[in-house]
């Protein structure tokens, strides 16, 4: 069997995609499948936004037409890259979220997309209702693939074994890892760092893992005499990142939304308690090994963990590890190879 994986656009730098085709390239290559990969490259955007759409939705037509042919599968990994799907029954494709296409139908109070973006929301549902079959990491996104689509598979992602516990910063933090969407709830989390503080004896430090906070949570940080207790890193390594799991009190990952959630399978692996929020698909990903809150509660799941015993403890991260464990990397390419071969045959 021959399979063509379509990879995302290297300017764009979505790290968690990335991890996702590398992962599932050199699992098929061990499934004994005949695997390649192929990405937009950067001809003419640099560090353009527009120009950038040239290289990904102009350009790389001929690449996916080429490197196409004679392919039992071509699977484009993202949904974000739903315009490349063709009508071929042996096109498929990954859905991951459909957040930013419900963003654009309005679907989430007081989150608007300009005109530009629904425009590409609209193209890239198109291409998801063209492809041959869709692949869904979650329920949840499953649940939505169904309302707005049609049927899907679902594969949960894996956690590489890389993700272990290491020696590294050791201190009395607690941590966040995410991007800027709205979603990701930055502002939720540094409030509850505020009522932590407040609230409890222990008076850990934040370190947050994404973008430079904005003027009002800056703000909101400065008014609580804060600010000098949250440390912002926009640019940490894998390896990095596995040493502030493994050192951290508690991830704190108040998502209002997610598509998996890998950062709560990362720190799990890595020995770090999770409080999250008590809904899908943070409460299937998590499994039985985190400590989940309604939204607003978030501060009470973060103080109950401070606050556990030791045994307590040792017990919910040895649970988090074995949480995780069953996310493998050989059971997910196993799941996308007999996926292809069911595909291929119909």
């Amino acid at each position: 069997m021959k399979v063509l994986l379509v990879g995302n656009y290297e300017a764009d730098g979505q790290r968690s995609m990335e991890r996702f085709g590398k992962m599932l390239l050199e699992g098929l290559r061990e499934e004994g499948i005949e695997v390649e990969m192929v990405r937009p490259k950067v001809v003419v955007g640099g560090g353009n936004k527009w120009l950038g759409y040239v290289d990904k939705f102009v350009l790389f037509w001929v690449v996916i037409w080429l490197a196409g042919r004679g392919k039992d599968v071509v699977h484009i990994l993202d949904q974000g890259n739903g315009v490349y799907a063709s009508r071929r029954r042996t096109c498929v494709l990954n859905a991951h979220d459909l957040l930013a296409i419900r963003k654009a139908r309005g679907e989430f109070a007081g989150e608007k997309t300009r005109f530009s973006g629904r425009i590409l929301q609209w193209m890239i549902l198109g291409g998801l209702r063209r492809a041959g079959a869709i692949v869904s990491v979650s329920e949840a996104t499953r649940e939505d693939v169904r309302r707005l689509i049609g049927e899907s598979e679902m594969i949960p992602n894996a956690v590489e074994d890389f993700w272990k516990p290491v020696e590294g910063e050791k201190g009395d933090y607690l941590l966040h890892v995410g991007g800027g969407p709205w979603y990701k709830n930055r502002a939720g989390v540094v409030r509850v760092f505020i009522e932590v503080r407040t609230r409890t004896r222990h008076a850990p430090r934040l370190v947050m893992v994404g973008p430079e906070l904005d003027e009002t949570l800056t703000g909101e940080l400065k008014e609580a005499g804060l600010e000098g207790e949250v440390t912002v890193l926009t640019d940490v390594t894998d390896e990095r990142l596995r040493e502030l799991y493994s050192g951290a009190r508690v991830l704190i990952f108040p998502s209002l939304a997610e598509g998996f959630g890998w950062p709560i399978l990362e720190a799990q692996a890595c020995g770090c308690p999770v409080v999250t929020t008590a809904r899908e698909p943070m409460r299937t990903t998590g499994g039985e090994a985190a400590v989940y809150a309604e939204p607003g509660e978030w501060t009470k799941g973060v103080i109950e963990v401070l606050e556990m015993s030791e045994g307590r403890r040792a017990a919910l991260v040895a649970a988090g590890i074995e949480n995780a464990k069953r996310y493998s990397v050989k059971e997910f390419a196993r799941a996308y190879a007999a996926f292809y071969r069911r595909h291929a045959r119909r």
